[in-house]
């Protein structure tokens, strides 16, 4: 480009004044290469030449040179061969132009040489006319490509510089030898045009012609300059910007440098372009081997050391020096690196901050260098983040960003902490391009960035807000790239490794936007205008002129004329970027489409780059890595915080969790030397404690530092940087002679021995106290140090000028702790080092800026100048680049939200204006969102409640617009995000109730008629009064407190709520139709929450509704807006499937129970009514078969009429569901059973009107719909709630109504399962086998089991709980009844679960033998024997005997129930169980089975079992070991036994038998009141038994009378009765003759009289001989060899029988020979019936024992027997004696 044909916009202003800098000019122009004659200077060429000069004829060089060409080269050398002056003094000169000519004048036309040497000598000479015609005529020369052939030309080397530059650009060429030597022609020229400037006296036109021909040549396509050759052309350029003194040629040549920049690095972008397929085709293997490599940089990635300030000292330069290359783009390359290193370098150049003025040439130099650098960065990034873009050297290839990396960090170093604007602006925008476009390559770097310049300059008090402003400018930036957020919070804050950069940025944010600042409106208008304006002193969209004339003397201050608090604007900045965080966090997780998204250059986000070198691994995200990996971090830095607080246990933490390998003093000692964030002072204390472990890990932490060949100071200061030294002296010394062992072993021929080091290690200290303490007035000197030190080498002096050197370096440079330097630098508590001036005052702030910016710059300098070197040594950095995956925006915002919540609540208290809290309440909602989004139920809570604080409805008061603002954001919330709040659903329907109240009280309302949900328990008028009213003590108390009582903080808080008075400012805001809608947006768009939101929703407003009502008390207008909402929720929500519906009705349900028992009536009408029309509205939606919704939905009518005491309220819900199933009666289907449940509840109450409803509404339903509820299965709860009417206590009339009811749904159920049919007896059922021939059908299991055992169990349950005697006994008639009637339709199994089920249980009451404990008193029992089981017993055994086929499989059944009858202590219970056995058996003993003979047996030998009173041997006082002292009388209960006692010889009076139990004696102990009580329990169970038995002896005596059962019973059977007989007769018989266990007895009080079983021993003895001689004597049943038993067994009883009788005396034995008369009678009856063979051998003795008899009284029926014996005895022995005569 020809800067004539493209001008420039140039500045007109005239010349500023320039300061003299040759003084501080530093170097001449760098000599000229001299190359060989085959190659290339330097890479200067694209090509070789071959050494000789080459003409060319005219025809051949026609195309290289024309006839314009010529005549315009022959112009310019003729006009310089005219000029006097050169004529005169520059023969030489002249000599040439002429030669030139006449060259030209031929028709060869000459070579480059020749014509440029005139040039050459031209612009040598000191003659402005004749340079500017020679740069103007090599202007055209290069601009036409006239030198196309890269010539070299012979110049001298012997040529000096005539000034210094002050453009120092390092060009790496090497210096030339004296002589003369051939060089590129290109080279020549370039260095022949730059020496025509000569500093700032050079002629203006001059040097516009010298940066055009310098424009021309690097613009030349035939020579381009490379190298250092283009270098020396740039470094020209920039000299002419700085020292010119033409503004208009300043500006022109920042231009010209700007042009000469893009084209260099456009260059590089064309040329990689050119060989783009190649290196396509080159890239495909090379990925192929650095795949293999990935998992090794993985591998290799974790173990990188961490960058600090110490161990940053060297930088790795390339050696550009030895590049020599032909490829285009290597040279390319090299060429961009060469222009940008030369920048980084200009810009790192320091300034004299004393005198500062913006056209000083050092500034202007500095702001250009940076923004080119800026500029470079900007337009040409694609050439850095190209990693073909390479640099050989050293046979190793570097990247261009990797060359160029040190560099960029420097010029940051240097200037990013610079206190002039400008400076600090733009090195901030280069900042921000390193993070938004190259973050994933400096990786490493960029957070040593953050915490050693822009946190504390952020954080120092020094720095000026200006700084402070545009940083959070720049991180506003940052927040609003959401990828490089995650990227950031992937790559810092989950890397054990990093520091946390996005924490530490949102606590920085933080921290500001807690800055309490008072500001004024019109300070905030001041704001809101500067918003307008830039920031930036300088567009930055394009390259700010920085000529003389375009800048002002002074540095600029932006903040001078600010009209508000910098402060304020600090605090609204950084809410903005909190917000902008948010937002970007939430775009994140949101928008697919942004996750998709390349690197862009405008918005800063990074996808993966083509990176694979070895300095940068890209890899992608693992969510559940980088939550371990985040866990990991938290966890370490939670054991160093515990660690700064308590070491032992602490360091126990962190060897728990890993972090230390082991207790191993050398683990210990490593990871106190290696790990950041440890407090220095608590490694001091910890390592100079006196305890084993401490001292071991002290010296094992010295032994990890290296100090060899390191001066003393020195390795001092590295020893004393890693703790805080302790100030005990015992401590002190213990490190002391560690590090004198250390040092000496590291450098054994520094000093003697240890004990040097160790002395002179302590004078060191004592001298940095001396020297630095302010407390010290009088200091050391030099000799003071030299004299302390003498003699403690061993006895020898250490050399003077090795003191005086240590003494200087401490003098100078104060050993202390970088970490407390560094933070009071921050606090602001160093005092600057620079003395006061003479005139003027000190800014001591900028002084005080100034040392700390220089400290930070030093440190991050020392940093990034072994960065290059140390990722070179830790080989890869892996980086991580952020995927669409929304868990990393989890992980990011459960760290960071409590900040965040932190910094966005207090402001929005302590600013009204509506844009802080737009901005404010839109973070609030975004974390919202994020935390429901995240379901981090705590974060959503917190939010949620702040919203809640924001809205301030509990003070309507003080309601601003900006509270209303709150409330439209938490009803969007609760729209936006309502399926995921849960318990926050709590929050916002309560502050949706305090809207509704505040609209209330707009309109009038009087705020003590509307209580306030929140503030309903503090404020509640009974807790007002009780507390008022105890305190009050009297009527004087009171009088005295007037004037004086201070109200309680109960009745200040009712006060102010029934007083409460809306702004009239807001009125019209609260009364607006939005705020309607917006909350009716809350519950209409209900229907929308998806999944179990609903469900939390609902539990929430039912929750509210009842603080509402509650909060309302007995109010006549209770608040029930929440309540509303409910009925209204569940009409909006009438789509939802059913499984929804349930969960949503199992919490609605719920709380209407509460509500319809509220104590407030009209509370509980409401609700009722409410659930009438939504039960209306759900018997609209169609319920298939086997769902239960309608169930459910009607389940709190019937909660309500059990549990509300309230009569109306009962009334209210059986109108409500009587009407309800008037009008849907149709539909019902399910509900049916809770509509029976409703009216069972009401069968149960005391009130004799809502019975007798309940009861009609039962019959309705039976008249009406029962085909309905029989289709819908309910029929059960239909006879359940007939049955509980007809059990009702109260109301007779209904009962027994109800049993009809009963008996009709009988007749039912006949119609149902039996149509047509009547009722079948069991005969006809036998007969019919089984079949139905003869019309009998069974019943299907299915119509009994749910149809007629329902109806029966009803009757059962009547029989068993009901209360009137005559429900129960006409329900025991109907049961039975029914059973008669339609029993033969019943399946046998249903009869079995009948019998179980229905029937013995009726008699369960008898389950247990001997005892009856269902009963409290005796007329209870005696009425439920009279009504129920005697009727009971019977119509079972009449039952049993009218479906004998059917039930004979349940005999043993009966025969149990009948054995626990027989088997009571009381006698009616007893005698009623023994008729109905006889009864069993008589009238079915024909019909009975063998196997029904054998359980009949089994059943009378329980009975005898049960019966016999072995209670009497059980007692004998000689068993027991003890006599006990106290008596036992009969209970009164047992007085028909007692009778029967007497009869059997147990001699009782008749007082002993009435005697009550004896009363509780106190003063006897338990254990004797126990005894007594058994001994009364045994002599009644020995009564009982004893009387029983009789009875059962009766029993078989009156069977056997009956001569059918005789017949009917089989003879085994009948035997067996017998032996029964036996055995009791056996009983008796041993216990009578064994007198002295009676007396015993007797004596012991058991039995009072002596006692005896005479009656049972001779009524078993009768009976048992009686049926045996009945068998004896019939043949039919008994054979020969039974009749011989059974006279073996008989006879000899009926003889011991006789003898015994005969023993008796008459006086003393009446009664006994009056008992065992009719059996001697019976005896000798029967020994008449004896075969005569059996007679003729038992006969004597019987005759002996009758003639005995004689001796006693004979009565009548006596004689007759004997006579009857004497007569057989006669006829058996006369006829004998007869037939002997006879035979004889």
């Amino acid at each position: 480009m020809d800067i004539a044909t493209d001008p420039v916009e140039l500045p007109t202003e005239p010349n500023g004044e320039g300061s003299d800098i040759r003084e501080s000019l530093e170097q001449s122009v760098p000599p000229i290469v001299v190359t060989k004659t085959n190659g290339a200077a330097n890479g200067s060429t694209n090509g070789s030449t071959n050494g000789s000069t080459k003409t060319r004829s005219a025809t051949k060089a026609g195309p290289r040179m024309g006839g314009a060409t010529t005549n315009f080269i022959k112009v310019s050398l003729e006009s310089i061969a005219a000029i006097k002056e050169v004529t005169k003094k520059h023969s030489e000169l002249v000599k040439s132009c002429q030669a030139a000519l006449s060259k030209l004048n031929e028709p060869e036309l000459p070579d480059n040489a020749t014509i440029f040497e005139p040039l050459r000598l031209a612009c040598a000479t000191d003659i402005v006319e004749a340079k500017i015609i020679a740069l103007d005529c090599l202007s055209k020369l290069f601009t036409f490509n006239v030198f196309d052939d890269p010539s070299e030309v012979v110049v001298s080397t012997k040529r000096q510089a005539k000034y210094v530059v002050d453009a120092d650009m390092e060009t790496g060429s090497a210096a030339l030898s004296p002589g003369t030597d051939r060089i590129p022609l290109i080279d020549a020229a370039i260095a022949t045009i730059a020496d025509c400037f000569e500093g700032e006296g050079t002629d203006e036109k001059v040097e516009l012609q010298v940066i055009r021909v310098l424009m021309a040549a690097i613009l030349n396509e035939s020579m381009p300059a490379h190298g250092s050759t283009l270098l020396t052309a740039v470094r020209q350029i920039y000299n002419i910007f700085l020292l010119s003194l033409s503004p208009i040629n300043q500006g022109i040549a920042q231009a010209t440098l700007t042009q000469v920049v893009n084209i260099v690095f456009e260059r590089v972008v064309t040329v990689r372009a050119e060989r783009s397929e190649i290196s396509r085709n080159a890239s495909i293997v090379e990925v192929g081997e650095s795949q293999t490599k990935v998992s090794e940089a993985n591998s290799e990635a974790t173990s990188q050391p961490k960058l600090t300030l110490s161990n940053m000292e060297n930088i790795n330069e390339l050696k550009l020096a030895e590049i020599s290359t032909n490829d285009a783009s290597e040279i390319a390359v090299k060429d961009a690196f060469l222009l940008f290193r030369a920048m980084s370098k200009l810009s790192v150049k320091p300034i004299d901050n004393d005198a500062l003025d913006m056209r000083s040439h050092a500034i202007r130099s500095k702001l250009l260098s940076l923004h080119i650098i800026h500029l470079i960065l900007k337009n040409h990034i694609d050439c850095f983040m190209d990693r073909g873009a390479v640099i050989s050297s050293n046979n190793n290839e570097t990247s261009l960003l990797d060359a160029i990396r040190q560099y960029l960090c420097l010029t940051l170093s240097g200037n990013a902490a610079s206190a002039l604007a400008p400076v600090f602006e733009i090195s901030l925008e280069i900042f921000w391009f390193m993070i938004s476009q190259l973050r994933s390559e400096f990786k490493r770097e960029i957070p040593v960035f953050w915490d050693e310049i822009y946190f504390p300059v952020a954080e120092m008090k020094t720095s000026t807000a200006h700084q402070k402003r545009y940083l959070l400018s720049i991180i506003k930036r940052l927040s609003e790239t959401p990828r490089a957020l995650v990227e950031f919070f992937l790559n810092y804050d989950c890397d054990a490794t990093m520091p946390n950069i996005c924490e530490s940025l949102i606590d920085y944010l933080t921290k500001l936007a807690l800055t309490r600042i008072d500001v004024t409106p019109t300070q905030k208008i001041g704001y809101r205008e500067n918003l307008t304006r830039p920031l930036a002193t300088y567009n930055l969209s394009q390259l700010p002129m920085l000529s003389i004339g375009k800048l002002g003397g002074h540095p600029p201050d932006p903040d001078a004329n600010l009209n508000f608090p910098v402060e304020y604007a600090l605090k609204m900045n950084s809410i903005e970027c909190l917000v902008g965080v948010l937002r970007s966090l939430s775009l994140w997780a949101d928008d697919d489409s942004l996750l998709k998204r390349p690197r862009s250059h405008t918005n800063g986000s990074v996808s993966t780059p083509s990176l694979q070198e070895d300095s940068f691994v890209a890899e992608e995200d693992e969510p559940a890595q980088f939550e371990t990996q985040k866990q990991r971090k938290t966890q370490l830095l939670e054991g160093i915080r515990e660690f700064n607080f308590k070491p032992k246990r602490g360091l126990q933490r962190l060897v728990d969790k890993g972090f230390i390998a082991s207790k191993e003093p050398k683990d210990i000692a490593h990871f106190l030397l290696t790990t950041d964030g440890l407090d220095k002072q608590v490694i001091g204390e910890f390592l100079g404690e006196g305890d084993e472990l401490n001292i071991a890990t002290m010296h094992a932490f010295i032994d990890e530092m290296v100090f060899t060949n390191t001066p003393f100071v020195s390795a001092m200061r590295t020893f004393l940087q890693a703790f805080r030294l302790p100030g005990e002296a015992q401590k002190i010394d213990r490190f002391m002679l560690k590090f004198a062992e250390r040092y000496v072993s590291g450098n054994p021929t520094v000093f003697a021995n240890a004990d040097t080091a160790y002395v002179l290690a302590y004078s060191v200290i004592m001298l940095n106290t001396d020297q630095h303490s302010a407390q010290v007035r009088k200091r050391m000197t030099v000799d003071d140090f030299i004299k302390n030190n003498s003699g403690i080498d061993d006895g020898q002096n250490l050399p003077q000028e090795f003191l005086v050197q240590i003494f200087d370096e401490i003098q100078h440079h104060e050993i202390k702790l970088q970490s407390e330097q560094h933070a009071a630098l921050i606090s602001g508590d160093v005092q600057p080092t620079q003395q006061g001036f003479f005139f003027g005052g000190r800014n001591i702030s900028r002084e005080m800026y100034m040392q700390a910016s220089r400290e930070m710059s030093s440190k991050t300098e020392q940093l990034v100048r072994t960065i290059g070197k140390l990722s070179k040594d830790s080989s890869r950095t892996v980086y991580y680049v952020a995927t669409n995956n929304v868990d990393h925006v989890r992980s990011m915002f459960d760290t960071l939200w409590m900040s965040i919540l932190a910094g966005l609540t207090p402001p929005f208290k302590e600013y009204d204006d509506e844009d802080t809290a737009k901005l404010l309440l839109e973070g609030i909602r975004i974390s919202v969102h994020l935390a429901c989004l995240f379901e981090l139920d705590y974060a959503r809570a917190s939010f949620i409640g702040a919203i809640v604080q924001f809205s301030n409805l509990s003070n309507p008061e003080e309601l601003k617009p900006k509270n209303l603002s709150a409330m439209y954001v938490m009803l969007e919330v609760a729209v936006s995000e309502g399926h995921a709040l849960k318990s926050s659903w709590k929050d916002v329907l309560v502050s949706i109730s305090q809207m509704e109240r505040l609209k209330l009280l707009a309109t009038g309302v009087d705020s003590g008629v509307v209580p306030d949900v929140a503030n309903a328990r503090v404020a509640n008028r009974d807790s007002v009064d009780s507390s008022r009213s105890s305190q009050q003590n009297g009527f004087f108390a009171a009088l005295a407190s007037i004037g004086t009582k201070k109200s309680t903080l109960a009745e200040q808080a009712y006060h102010h709520h029934q007083n409460q008075k809306l702004n009239p400012e807001i009125l019209s805001m609260i009364v607006s139709t939005n705020l309607d809608v917006a909350m009716d947006k809350v519950f209409t768009h209900s229907s929308d929450i998806v999944g179990d939101g609903i469900t939390d929703f609902v539990q929430a407003l039912t929750d509210v509704a009842w603080e509402e009502i509650e909060s309302s008390g007995q109010s006549e207008h209770p608040r029930m807006f929440s309540l509303q909402k409910m009925v209204d929720v569940c009409y909006y929500n009438m789509g939802r499937i059913r499984v929804q519906w349930s969960a949503i009705w199992a919490v609605m349900g719920e709380k209407f129970n509460r509500f319809g028992c509220h104590s407030n009536i009209r509370v509980a009408f409401f609700a009722l009514d409410s659930l009438r029309q939504l039960s209306q509205r759900f018997f609209e939606l169609d319920e298939l078969s086997h769902f239960k919704f309608q169930k459910e939905f009607l389940k709190p009518f019937e909660y309500i009429i059990a549990n509300n005491q309230e009569i109306s309220v009962k009334d209210m819900v059986l109108d409500c569901v009587q009407y309800l199933v008037q009008k849907r009666g149709d539909q019902v289907r399910s509900g049916w059973v809770t509509v029976f449940d409703i009216l069972t509840d009401d069968a149960k109450l005391t009130d004799e009107g809502l019975v007798t409803k309940g009861f009609g509404f039962a019959s309705d339903i039976t008249n009406h719909h029962f085909d309905s509820v029989f289709n819908q299965g309910a029929f059960t709860n239909l006879v359940v709630c007939l049955t509980e009417f007809a059990k009702n206590q109260r109301f007779q009339k209904t009962s027994l109504q109800a049993l009809q009811e009963l008996k009709r749904l009988v007749k039912k159920v006949v119609g149902l399962t039996l149509p047509g049919k009547t009722a079948v007896s069991d005969e006809k059922r036998t007969s019919n086998d089984g079949d139905d021939k003869n019309g009998v059908i069974f019943v299907t299991e299915d119509f009994l089991d749910k149809m007629w055992f329902p109806v029966l169990f009803s009757f059962h349950d009547v029989i068993m709980t009901g209360d009137d005697l005559e429900v129960r006994s006409r329900a025991l008639n109907f049961m039975f009844d029914t059973l008669v009637q339609y029993g033969g339709h019943f399946q046998p199994e249903f009869w079995d679960k009948i019998c179980n089920l229905l029937l013995f249980p009726i008699f369960g009451v008898l389950s247990t033998h001997w005892e009856i404990n269902q009963f409290d008193s005796q007329d209870d029992m005696s009425v439920w024997l009279s009504t129920t089981l005697i009727q009971a017993l019977r119509n079972m055994i009449a039952l049993f005997a009218h479906y004998f086929d059917t039930l004979n499989r349940m005999i043993d059944g009966y025969l149990k129930l009948l054995v626990s009858c027989i088997c009571q202590e009381n006698d009616t219970i007893a005698r009623i169980g023994r008729s109905c056995l006889q009864q069993l058996i008589t009238q079915n003993m024909g019909k009975f089975t063998q196997d029904h003979w054998d359980k009949i047996n089994g059943s009378f030998d329980e009975l005898f079992e049960h019966t016999t009173a072995k209670e009497l041997f059980k007692a004998d006082p000689l068993n027991n070991g003890t006599v006990p002292a106290l008596a036992v009388e009969a209970g009164s209960e047992n007085v028909e036994a007692s009778a029967s006692e007497a009869e059997n010889g147990l001699d009782f009076s008749a007082e002993e038998m009435n005697v009550s139990s004896p009363a509780y004696n106190s003063q006897k102990q338990s254990a004797q009141e126990e005894e007594r009580l058994q001994k009364t329990k045994e002599k009644s169970t020995i009564v009982v038994k004893c009387v029983l038995q009789l009875l059962m002896i009766e029993t078989l005596a009156e069977l056997f009378e009956d001569g059918e059962l005789y017949e009917t019973i089989p003879v085994d059977n009948l035997i067996r009765l017998a032996g029964l007989l036996e055995r009791s007769y056996r009983f008796a018989r041993e216990f009578n003759d064994d007198y002295n266990l009676r007396v015993r007895l007797w004596n012991a009080g058991i039995i009072e009289r002596l006692p005896n079983l005479l009656k049972q021993e001779t009524s078993s003895s009768a009976v048992y001989i009686a049926i045996m001689l009945r068998l004896y004597t019939d043949p039919e049943k008994t054979g020969p060899k039974q009749k011989e038993h059974i006279a073996a067994t008989l006879l000899p009883m009926c003889s011991g029988i006789i003898e015994r009788y005969v023993a008796l005396e008459d006086v003393t034995q009446l009664r006994n020979i009056n008992s065992w008369r009719p059996v001697v009678v019976e005896i000798l009856q029967g020994y008449v019936e004896l075969d005569e063979q059996d007679f003729l051998k038992n006969a004597p003795t019987m005759y002996d024992l009758v003639m005995q008899m004689f001796d006693k009284s004979l009565p009548a029926e006596l004689r007759t027997a004997m006579r009857l014996f004497l007569v057989r005895v006669g006829d058996v022995y006369l006829s004998g004696q007869e037939s002997k005569k006879e035979e004889s």
